[in-house]
């Protein structure tokens, strides 16, 4: 017999939901420092907000993004010899050092491999998520729950009728299926909490501009018409999260996180130039200018999704790209 889920054990000041990418971005730096925010979430299960689209498409993505960090530890984590080096003596020990150091690198990336083969006790991230995903009370949407059919349906309308959160071209219902599990949650307890909490790295839910995140408009009316007298909060970040409810940070962990937030930004604008780039040389001379310009508008978009996710998440997005251009220019010829 199943055991009976349960509701919030006791009044919290916070609800909490936690999005797919705040999950993954703990694969973009395996620093110590910022998987220390793992215990920190683990304590907090109790009071986040799970579904299993969440858990699916953490398991979907997982993988690919962890085998692109191994592949940039590889790549472009180690250090080349100089080419010009006078003193042999100096020469042998640099070349003794560099060598300890790429196998240093070799051996963290084989460690990483593990996370791949053993998840369930190698992966800290995985380990940390599937104890959210696995707990059993009333505010986790399983597949088999008595209200995933009716949540399904309900984000199928509001799919079909272009409400958010929703991305422009977006074929998926996923987003509209955490929105209306927040809001049903936050009926359900009304009584139980004062404030929500959405983290969410991504612009589904809102836009996140010089450090200051702000709910979609449409969906922040929904919540207060629907969810009456609560606050509703959007933050990019886990710490900012934790600093608002309280949860104390160290400074460790602070660096670390900017850190995570500069290294995307980077792969993301280094990622989209060398799209771009390509794109010009394929299209200058073929397409027309509205035409190169909508491929444009296109990688602007694409460098959004980026650097508020994760690079790897996105890496499938440029063969597509590629598919559509080589396309476009057979129909122009």
């Amino acid at each position: 017999m199943t055991e009976p889920k349960k509701k919030l054990k006791l009044r919290t000041r916070y609800l909490l939901f936690i999005d797919t990418n705040i999950y993954l971005n703990f694969y973009e730096s395996f620093n110590k420092d910022y998987l220390s925010l793992l215990k920190k979430l683990e304590k907090k299960a109790n009071i986040i907000i799970s579904t299993c689209q969440v858990e699916m498409e953490f398991k979907k993505q997982r993988q690919r993004v962890i085998v692109n960090s191994i592949e940039n530890i590889k790549n472009n984590g180690k250090v080349k010899r100089p080419n010009i080096c006078f003193d042999d003596k100096a020469k042998m020990q640099l070349e003794k050092e560099i060598s300890n150091y790429n196998k240093l690198l070799e051996d963290y990336a084989e460690n990483i491999f593990e996370y791949l083969v053993n998840p369930i006790e190698k992966d800290p991230v995985y380990i940390t998520a599937e104890k959210v995903f696995r707990k059993h009370n009333l505010i986790n949407l399983t597949i088999d729950s008595k209200n995933y059919k009716t949540i399904k349906e309900l984000a199928e309308e509001r799919f079909r009728i272009g409400s958010p959160p929703r991305k422009g071209k977006d074929n998926s219902i996923g987003d509209a299926i955490n929105w209306e599990w927040i809001i049903k949650c936050s009926q359900d307890n009304i009584d139980e909490f004062d404030e929500f909490v959405l983290v969410s790295g991504d612009h589904d839910f809102g836009i996140h501009l010089n450090k200051v995140s702000i709910l979609n408009d449409w969906l922040l009316q929904e919540f207060q018409v629907k969810v009456p007298n609560k606050k509703i909060h959007l933050k990019q970040t886990l710490i900012e999260a934790f600093d608002l409810i309280d949860v104390k940070i160290s400074k460790k962990e602070r660096i670390a996180q900017e850190k995570i937030l500069k290294e995307l930004k980077l792969q993301a604008q280094a990622f989209t130039d060398n799209i771009q780039e390509q794109l010009r040389i394929a299209t200058s001379s073929i397409l027309p200018s509205n035409t190169l310009g909508r491929f444009m508008d296109e990688q602007e978009r694409l460098q959004e999704k980026i650097y508020s996710g994760s690079l790897g998440r996105f890496m499938g997005q440029q063969e597509a790209l590629q598919e559509k251009t080589n396309s476009k220019l057979k129909e122009e010829e």
